[in-house]
């Protein structure tokens, strides 16, 4: 993996045991042939391309890819000249031609070599098992994270789910509770207007009350005056003309006293 990679690169580093190049299988991507590859791919005396003529494991497939790439393989190198130009071009002699143009080629010593390869190839192959194993072992741990991380991001999603709720349900009772104060508030306003308009009619009663009890005095005052004026204009008439008015305002005083008393009743 890239971690794997990331912490061969700081041993390396720390040891000073020089430069190396890693393939991590986790971020890879395997190449697609395209273009004048896949053009050479189709010509005369194209073999195929070089990763589908090699047998390995399909986990290895970027690896493995990153190591042919779109090479195609020609039966010879007159065929390979004739695709020779933007693609990279393998003979089944070993004759190699890169894509920018450049040939290699010539006679190799396969006694001598097949020794050394045969060698390099196991070891490689034994590196590349110890890889595949750490890469699996990896990858497991990579499962229980990645499983765990959505445990918890779950339960991260179901706790900001109660959250909102609350937090909207306590958004509604702020709201309900700014309302009730607006509304005491109110109210308060009402009652000191009321209490002011109650002191404000005391006062008229009381002003009210003290004339009519002034209003009172005067009638009370003019009452007296009035009987002690009928009673020295009745002194002064004769006697049977004296008894005969007092008769009258009896009557109509009887009268008065009736007629309350009977408007009394009807109400």
């Amino acid at each position: 993996t890239d971690a794997v990679a990331e912490e061969c690169i700081r041993t390396l580093r720390a040891e000073k045991r020089g430069r190396a190049t890693f393939l991590p299988l986790n971020k890879m991507l395997p190449a697609r042939p395209k273009g004048k590859s896949l053009i050479a791919a189709q010509s005369s005396g194209a073999v195929g391309f070089a990763i589908d003529l090699v047998k390995f494991d399909e986990s290895l497939r970027p690896a493995i890819s990153y190591v042919f790439g779109e090479t195609v393989v020609m039966d010879d190198l007159a065929h390979a000249r004739a695709q020779m130009g933007g693609v990279r071009l393998v003979t089944l002699t070993g004759d190699l031609i890169e894509a920018t143009g450049a040939i290699s080629g010539g006679y190799i010593d396969a006694a001598g070599k097949s020794v050394d390869s045969a060698s390099e190839l196991k070891q490689i192959g034994e590196e590349l098992r110890e890889k595949s194993g750490a890469d699996a072992a990896a990858r497991t741990e990579l499962g229980k994270v990645s499983t765990r991380i959505r445990e918890v991001s779950e339960e991260l999603a179901k706790r900001s789910i109660r959250a909102d709720a609350h937090q909207s349900t306590r958004q509604i009772l702020d709201k309900e509770l700014s309302a009730a104060r607006q509304r005491l508030q109110e109210m308060a306003e009402q009652i000191r207007a009321s209490q002011k308009e109650q002191e404000h009619a005391s006062g008229e009663l009381s002003t009210l009350e003290a004339s009519v009890a002034k209003l009172a005095e005067e009638i009370a005052g003019l009452k007296a005056e009035i009987a002690k004026s009928q009673e020295q204009y009745l002194g002064q008439l004769p006697g049977a003309l004296s008894a005969r008015v007092r008769q009258w305002q009896q009557d109509a005083q009887e009268t008065s006293d009736a007629r309350v008393k009977l408007n009394g009743e009807l109400q």
